[in-house]
């Protein structure tokens, strides 16, 4: 180690630039937080192609004629005035070193007028040096156009990820901030293309204009309150669950954060209803006291802590429970037998949600003994368990049957052998459906999901036509996974990526916790996975039977 030195300036900014900096979804997340602070109504972000240009327009308060270079200057902020004003943060940013960090390692120009005041002034920035000031006419508001991002910095650049997977990363920033302020019109595009566009003019609206109208209606909404504490926002029902949490937006105080311990608390919330390795669909704002949270904690601001954590996930749990479940309504009551169909019909036809969860399921679930097989026997369908089991006798005693798991282990082998052959087979739909490609860059990925039942075709301006779906799909289960696939594709290892596709396909074709099955298809799923070669786990590693033996039941109940 040599001798310890005070850094030079330069080589401080670019520091501090490092830690707010990271890539250019960071910019983009910096620059619309401004202008939410500085009130704006109207926000459009456009990102252009390969690391281009980022231009973010608001039609907020302005920045002084007077006070524009000083913006520029690191701990320079309107926000706070002491160190107790930290403990009563009300707004996005606070540490003045959103715009000087950015503009330490970009070539920026910025250009910025009141509403009241006459003319607009312009400021030419590059690697932190004032290039030129003057007045320009403006509208009011603030125009930022970020360009040559890390040009000073070929290091951080060079491990940038792809253009793709960088703006993935800002889609759904984007996507997550216009959730958070639902009151705010946002227009973003995305290498030439609009994205989405909402109206401002609520939370309902802005789902739809992000997500589309079939996922918005079949959203539940949560809300539940605890003296200073509120929660609220929309939930997805467990078929809207993915392999990703990308479409899980936690807002506190108006601020988008990251917290695990929320998201957790959610997922517990849903119990058996969850299928494994998924993850709920929610967006969900919690409103407290700014005394009760402490949001100075991270340099990009995106971590929270609380005062009393317990008591803020019971509230979240709580208002997960009373949206899925109710009142302690009842339950679905079995479908009577279907006339004479095919069993996947028969299953297709099974959706709809159930009320109620029996506590008892997860008690067995937790405290028998499993003993599994390396095949399973045959079984004689006994009854129904909700919200997902199916109880059955075999030559070694009880069976429990997770039907859900099951099933996927049914499809799963099914779309293996199809796709080892010529392909799953499509159905072609008779109403194409338009696809949000949300500014994806979809025609690379079109020819090899074709391999698995899906026809694309494009269809005007950031929209495709979906014309076929897998044979064995719903539509609407379809166009789920279809998203899926599209928002993951790349990052699922080119060696995994047919069995994880496959197993994405059967998690969504597969009999729903709280689908009440007759006794026919009942039994028939049973004498399906008992022919399956790997009839023991889904396609995701979880078991899809327990038993507990003739002799572990009369040692249970005193008999032996």
């Amino acid at each position: 180690m040599g001798k310890i030195k005070v850094l030079d300036p330069d080589t401080v900014s670019l520091v501090a630039a490092g830690e707010v900096v990271e890539r250019p979804a960071s910019v983009v997340k910096e620059l619309v937080e401004n202008a939410l602070d500085a009130q704006a109504r109207r926000i459009t972000v456009r990102v252009e192609k390969d690391f281009g240009p980022i231009t973010v327009v608001d039609d907020g308060c302005g920045i002084p004629a007077d006070e524009v270079l000083l913006a520029f200057s690191r701990h320079a902020t309107s926000k706070i005035s002491t160190a107790r004003d930290l403990e009563n943060i009300t707004t996005l940013g606070f540490r003045g070193e959103a715009l000087p960090s950015i503009a330490a390692v970009s070539r920026l120009t910025m250009k910025t007028r009141e509403p009241g005041a006459e003319e607009g002034v312009l400021v030419e920035i590059a690697g932190g040096e004032v290039l030129r000031k003057e007045t320009v006419g403006a509208p009011p508001g603030t125009q930022v156009v970020v360009r040559d991002l890390f040009y000073n910095v070929p290091a951080r650049r060079k491990f940038l990820s792809s253009w793709r997977a960088e703006s993935s990363h800002i889609v759904d920033l984007l996507e997550h901030l216009a959730l958070a302020w639902p009151e705010v019109s946002f227009s973003f595009w995305l290498a030439g293309r609009e994205v989405f566009h909402t109206p401002g003019t609520g939370l309902l609206p802005a789902l739809t204009a992000i997500y589309g109208a079939e996922v918005t209606s079949t959203l539940l909404p949560l809300e539940a309150g605890k003296g200073e504490l509120k929660v609220s926002g929309f939930l997805g029902k467990p078929e809207l669950a993915r392999g990703h949490r990308r479409h899980q937006v936690i807002v506190v105080n108006r601020r988008l954060v990251k917290h695990y311990g929320l998201a957790q608390a959610i997922a517990e919330a849903f119990g058996s209803l969850l299928p494994a390795g998924k993850y709920p669909f929610f967006v969900l704002f919690l409103e407290l006291p700014p005394r009760m949270v402490d949001v100075n904690v991270h340099p990009q601001k995106t971590v929270v802590r609380f005062a009393n954590e317990g008591e803020v996930l019971a509230l979240c749990r709580e208002a997960v429970k009373r949206a899925l479940f109710g009142e302690r309504r009842p339950m679905a009551k079995a479908l009577p037998s279907p006339p004479p169909r095919s069993w996947d019909e028969a299953l297709r036809e099974l959706r709809f949600s159930v009320k109620e969860v029996a506590s008892t399921a997860d008690r067995v679930a937790e405290s028998s003994p499993a003993y599994l097989f390396s095949f399973l026997p045959q079984l004689t369908y006994l009854g129904f368990l909700p919200p997902v089991y199916i109880l059955a006798q075999g030559p070694e005693g009880l069976y429990v049957v997770d039907q859900h798991a099951a099933h996927e282990r049914i499809l799963f082998e099914k779309y293996a052998e199809a796709v080892e052959n010529q392909g799953v087979p499509s159905q072609g739909l008779v109403s194409p459906v338009p696809v949000n490609l949300r500014g994806r860059e979809w025609e690379e990925i079109a020819p090899h999901i074709a391999r698995f039942g899906f026809v694309l075709e494009p269809f005007g301006r950031g929209t495709a036509l979906l014309r076929a779906i897998p044979a064995d799909l719903e539509v609407a289960a379809a166009c789920l996974l279809l998203e899926e696939l599209l928002t993951s594709w790349e990052e699922i290892p080119v060696p995994r990526r047919e069995r994880e596709v496959l197993a994405l396909m059967a998690c969504h074709g597969a009999v729903r916790a709280g689908d009440t099955l007759p006794p026919p298809l009942a039994q028939e799923l049973l004498n399906q996975l008992a022919a399956c070669r790997e009839p023991t786990v889904c396609p995701h590693g979880r078991p899809t039977f327990f038993s507990l033996s003739y002799q572990e039941l009369e040692k249970r109940l005193g008999r032996s």
